[in-house]
Formats: C-alpha cells, sequence, structure tokens
C-alpha cells in the first residue's frame, strides 16, 4: 500500500501580469483563438477589430459561479443530488487609459463613437438599446516555461458594470469594467462560455 503524492509542484504556482483583448473574433466551434506566439497578443489576421485595453490599476480577475438547485427526495434528510440552473462568468478590472474614445466605446453597450472631423472626436450615448456582444481574452506569458502562453477567452460578452472614471487633481483616472460571458448556442455543450487555455508551441 502507498500514499498519494502530496501535489506539491512550484511550476505550476502562478503570477503574471495579464493584458485584455477585446473586440475579438469568436473562434470555430471546438476551436482555440490564433495566438501570435512571436508576440503572445491575438492573431492580427484572425482578428483585424481587436484591441489591447493597456495599462489597468490592479490587473484583471477572472469568476466563473455555476448557480446549483437541489434535489430532496422525502425518504432523505439532506439533498441527493444537483444540477447547475447558470453560470455567471466575469472578468473585472480597472483599465487606466480612458482618453482612447474609440476603445471606451467597445466597453459602454449603446454609445456611438464619432470621428475624428475638423479635430473633434467624441462619444455619446442615450436612446439606443442595442449594442454588439464580441468575444474578449486575458493572455499572459507562462512564468515557468519560457515561450508559452496561457488565455482566458470567452467567446460573447458585454461590459455589464458600466464605466465610470473620477476626475480630480490627485486622483488617478481609471474606469471599472465587468466583462459579463454569454452561452453561444451553436458550440458544443460544456465550451459555450469560455476557454482556458496553455499553448507551448
Amino acid at each position: 500500500m502507498a500514499g498519494l503524492p502530496n501535489g506539491w509542484d512550484t511550476a505550476k504556482l502562478n503570477r503574471a501580469k495579464a493584458q485584455l483583448f477585446v473586440n475579438l473574433a469568436q473562434p470555430a466551434v471546438d476551436s482555440v483563438m490564433l495566438l501570435d506566439m512571436a508576440t503572445g497578443t491575438p492573431d492580427a489576421t484572425a482578428n483585424p477589430s481587436g484591441f489591447g485595453v493597456g495599462y489597468t490599476e490592479e490587473g484583471w480577475d477572472f469568476t466563473t459561479s455555476p448557480t446549483f438547485d437541489e434535489i430532496r427526495v422525502d425518504e432523505e434528510e439532506d439533498a441527493v443530488s444537483d444540477f447547475i440552473t447558470a453560470n455567471e462568468t466575469t472578468i473585472t478590472g480597472a483599465m487606466r487609459q480612458v482618453l482612447n474614445l474609440a476603445n471606451l466605446q467597445k466597453l459602454i453597450p449603446g454609445s456611438v463613437y464619432t470621428g475624428p472631423a475638423v479635430g473633434v472626436t467624441k462619444l455619446t450615448g442615450g436612446g439606443l438599446s442595442t449594442f454588439s456582444y464580441y468575444a474578449a481574452a486575458l493572455v499572459w506569458a507562462d512564468p515557468n516555461v519560457t515561450g508559452a502562453y496561457w488565455w482566458l477567452m470567452m467567446y460573447r460578452c458585454l461590459n455589464r458594470g458600466g464605466l465610470g472614471f473620477g476626475l480630480g487633481r490627485t486622483k488617478d483616472s481609471a474606469a471599472t469594467v465587468t466583462l459579463t460571458g454569454r452561452s453561444v448556442s451553436g458550440r458544443t455543450a460544456g465550451d459555450r462560455v469560455f476557454q482556458l487555455v496553455n499553448r507551448t508551441i
């Protein structure tokens, strides 16, 4: 008889800064996002409208939180089973580069970007109830394997957290973002909201 290994492995620890890219194209069913391994960024040909959000206040956080419903029977005091009824998946953080109106437009559903015309660019909002979803991805270099990358992609999302930033002599402007993933029914069950990928070659 032998005991289980303790599982301690420092090569599996992670501390790395990630870049957020939005307005990406959704990869094909059962496929992963195309990444340019030379730069560690999404492939520009596959994602012609994508862009990096840039600097942040304290990085980004990813959360996926399933909601469960219990199955109970009269013969048992405790629940005997569970099933998932919903799943909330988000990427949250605070972006610092708030002076790019074209990029902000993608993070404010229902807004309209116009410009530049006669030295004027503008971002307007109000009166629209329609908007476009897009794919978004957090990408970071593997801290333990040179040339390898990780990414977390949500296939279809929008910023449901609103957007606001402070202005003041001693304030650093930072706009809070909460990207919320939505299911893509045409994808394979179990692969409809997000993918977490490690690529080494």
